[in-house]
C-alpha cells in the first residue's frame, strides 16, 4: 500500500515567501509594525486575512491601487463589491465635487 499523500510541513517555505515579500515591500511592512501598536492585527478585519502583513495603500483610482512602495495592484476585491465603479469614479468624485463646492448640506435629514 503506498504511503498516504498529504500537505506535508510548509513552515520552510513560509517563511522563504514572509521573507521574500518582506524585502518586496519593506515600507508596507513597517507601516504594518507600526500599525500593530495600536490596533489587533495592525488593522481592520479584511487587512488581517493578508499574511504576513498587507499591503498599505496610498492611492487608487479605477481597479488599480498603489501601495507604499510604489506597486501597482490590480484591485480584484473591489471592498466587497462596494466599489463595483472602481476607486473615486469620476461620476461619484465630480457630483461630490459640486455638491461641496455649492455648499450642499449633506446628511441634514
Amino acid at each position: 500500500m503506498a504511503p498516504e499523500k498529504g500537505p506535508g510541513d510548509h513552515t520552510r517555505l513560509m517563511a522563504e515567501l514572509a521573507e521574500t515579500y518582506t524585502g518586496y515591500a519593506p515600507r508596507s511592512a513597517a507601516l504594518n509594525d507600526r500599525a500593530n501598536e495600536y490596533q489587533v492585527d495592525g488593522g481592520s478585519h479584511a487587512l488581517r486575512l493578508i499574511w504576513p502583513f498587507p499591503p498599505r495603500i496610498v492611492s487608487a483610482r479605477g481597479a488599480w491601487v498603489r501601495d507604499e512602495d510604489g506597486h501597482e495592484l490590480l484591485d480584484f476585491w473591489q471592498g466587497h463589491g462596494a466599489n463595483l465603479l472602481g476607486h473615486n469614479p469620476e461620476v461619484i468624485t465630480a457630483t461630490l465635487a459640486r455638491a461641496f463646492d455649492e455648499g450642499w448640506g449633506l446628511q441634514t435629514g
